[in-house]
């Protein structure tokens, strides 16, 4: 079976069937095939299951295609002769252009607000204490005569408060002494000092020894 519809339309044909010409030399071409369509087109020799539209045309206006979305769909291509068909998307995505220039630095943003004070870290613990640094004690010397006790002084003033010490530091002082505010007595130690006299014309150096409370700053 064929269908012409137009002057020429399908004349050539002289085998197949279910083909459809319309238009005025429409599928004239066509000489054997089936289930083709020629509309305004003049077909070629031997082919089926063809459509062809128009000839001379340089727009195609198709309703019922902008704007209807189609899921799992292929994208349309055509090719120089003008066939259309379907390609894999992923085979239409070229390969990475080349990385463009820096664009220019853009100008330096407002300065943002001081954060907040952080909380004060925890105290670290105290360190151990150190040995106490006693020195070797000397031989004792000849004990010297007892000299006579002077008149006693008057009451001095009242010195300003000793500055500079530093944690750690250690002093001694006599064992009669008022222990020191803001001191810790690690014990006692013995210091050795001379001095000399005159007796009965000669010159005699005498050592003392004496026994001072050590005391370390808090």
């Amino acid at each position: 079976m064929r269908l012409p519809c137009g002057y020429g339309a399908l004349y050539n044909t002289t085998t197949g069937h279910n083909n459809i010409g319309l238009g005025t030399s429409a599928g004239q071409n066509l000489t054997s095939g089936s289930y083709n369509i020629d509309i305004d087109n003049a077909g070629v020799a031997e082919e089926s299951q063809t459509i062809r539209i128009g000839t001379t045309q340089s727009a195609t206006f198709i309703a019922g295609i902008s704007g209807v979305s189609l899921a799992s769909a292929d994208p349309v291509v055509v090719n120089a002769n003008g066939q259309l068909g379907t390609m894999n998307i992923s085979d239409l995505i070229g390969p990475t252009g080349a990385t463009g220039a820096t664009g220019v630095t853009g100008t330096t943003g407002a300065q943002g607000s001081p954060g907040l004070v952080g909380a004060t870290g925890a105290t670290g613990a105290t360190g151990p204490q150190g040995l106490a640094g006693i020195g070797a004690t000397g031989s004792q010397g000849i004990q010297g005569l007892t000299g006579a006790t002077g008149a006693t002084g008057p009451q001095g003033l009242t010195g300003a408060a000793a500055i500079g010490f530093v944690q750690g530091m250690r002093v001694t002082l006599p064992t009669n002494a008022v222990a020191p505010v803001g001191f810790t007595l690690l014990g006692k130690t013995i210091t050795s000092y001379q001095y000399q006299v005159q007796v009965n014309n000669r010159t005699i150096t005498k050592t003392v020894k004496e026994t001072l409370n050590l005391y370390r700053k808090d």
